[in-house]
């Protein structure tokens, strides 16, 4: 009998083993050793077993700074291929985080930590004057505005898996002269004398209103309509909280739920919402902070190739 139970005993004891073994996941993790405030961290990790979730973070003394979820982009001899991209907002604090990557399958979960420096970036500092008008529509009383804003904020934060439409480089919207460039710092001046402080999160050209408003990259309308503060806008998805935004636009030739292909016309310029003249604003939303859209007009936002000659030389 107690060499039964002994047998027994090392029987389980081997079947646990066999099931810890099998499901052992040892990820590969390509990721670059610093950032700059306003880009974008990417993260590419492969793995040889699937899983059901990854979850990207930076973590500051023991907190959780920023977070987003990678995705799925295919496989390359025989091993899952998955991103992750995090924007870095331009205000976030220069100097090195943690980085802790957590991946979920089945009954196991593996966690890869690193670090990552934050560069530091300066921006401009301007000074707006608003007119009543204009400082009426600003000053954030009308509940209205702050009902659009929280829409917005549901809408830029929607992760969806399956929403890949385009991994190369953007281009931009319009040709024109930039009036105003992501990261400047604004002052707005208030009739009546008040000053508030803004962050101005996209990039603005100035073009006559009429002008033709191309897509940046192919993508899913989620947004076509008109905002109070923003006027007549239109939201593209390109990848998994992955979103171009343009706004103060004259016409909309658009409708939510359209495919759009890389620089298909999607409306025209304006000065609708909040603005001080004619112009499009142009910004950028990766797992909800607005990037600097100009550094995705320069290189792709992900490049399968370069993934795949990566992976082979390992």
């Amino acid at each position: 009998m107690k060499h039964r139970r002994y047998f027994c005993l090392l029987t389980f004891l081997l079947f646990i083993n066999l099931i810890y073994a099998d499901e052992q996941i040892t990820p590969d993790v390509l990721m670059p050793p610093s950032v700059k405030r306003g880009g974008i961290l990417k993260a590419v990790v492969v793995l040889s077993r699937s899983v059901n979730d990854i979850l990207l973070e930076i973590i500051k003394n023991n907190s959780t700074v920023l977070s987003a979820h990678a995705f799925r982009i295919g496989t390359i001899k025989d091993k899952d291929i998955w991103v992750g991209l995090l924007g870095i907002p331009s205000y976030m604090e220069k100097g090195m985080y943690n980085i802790r990557i957590t991946g979920k399958g089945s009954s196991k979960i593996f966690v890869y930590k690193a670090n990552i420096d934050i560069l530091n970036v300066t921006y401009t500092h301007e000074k707006i004057a608003l007119n009543a008008s204009l400082s009426k529509l600003r000053s954030g009383k009308d509940p209205k505005v702050r009902e659009q804003t929280e829409e917005l904020i549901k809408l830029l934060n929607t992760f969806n898996s399956g929403s890949i439409f385009s991994m190369g480089v953007f281009h931009k919207p319009v040709s024109g002269i930039v009036s105003a460039r992501f990261g400047d710092r604004r002052e707005y001046r208030y009739y009546g004398g008040e000053v508030v402080k803004n962050i101005h999160n996209g990039i603005d050209f100035a073009v006559p209103v009429g002008t033709d408003v191309h897509a940046c990259a192919d993508g899913l309308v989620v947004f076509a309509g008109k905002r109070i503060i923003t006027g007549n806008s239109v939201i593209i998805e390109h990848l998994p909280e992955v979103y171009s935004l343009y706004y103060h636009l004259s016409a909309i030739t658009v409708k939510k739920g359209q495919m759009v292909r890389r620089d298909g016309i999607i409306g025209k310029s304006g000065e609708s919402g909040l603005a001080t003249g004619p112009h499009l604003h142009w910004e950028v939303i990766v797992s909800g902070a607005a990037v600097d859209p100009g550094e995705l007009c320069k290189n792709k936002i992900i490049d399968k190739m370069n993934i795949l000659s990566i992976i082979e030389r390992q």
